[in-house]
């Protein structure tokens, strides 16, 4: 059980620092429509890394869940229905 809850928090923590990074970029971009200088893109910065890492964390668990029963059904054998392995 503490295993399971190391890797949710390693999980979490990814997605975190992934989402903040591109929330930072995006942010920036969009607050260059500010029209002071070095101002926009700082606010849009900060306010897109906030945002971002916060739906990181969220987007991370669900991603690796996906992920990995994907890999599981890869990994199971066809049943037996005829068809060629």
């Amino acid at each position: 059980m503490a295993d399971e809850t190391t890797q949710e928090t390693e999980q979490e923590q990814i997605g975190k620092t992934a989402g903040a990074f591109a929330g930072m970029f995006a942010g920036a971009r969009i607050g260059a429509a500010i029209p002071i200088p070095l101002v926009g893109p700082f606010v849009g910065s900060v306010a897109g890394a906030v945002l971002g890492g916060e739906a990181g964390k969220r987007v991370a668990r669900a991603a690796v869940v996906g992920a990995r029963a994907f890999s599981d059904a890869l990994k199971q054998r066809p049943a037996e229905s005829g068809e060629p392995a």
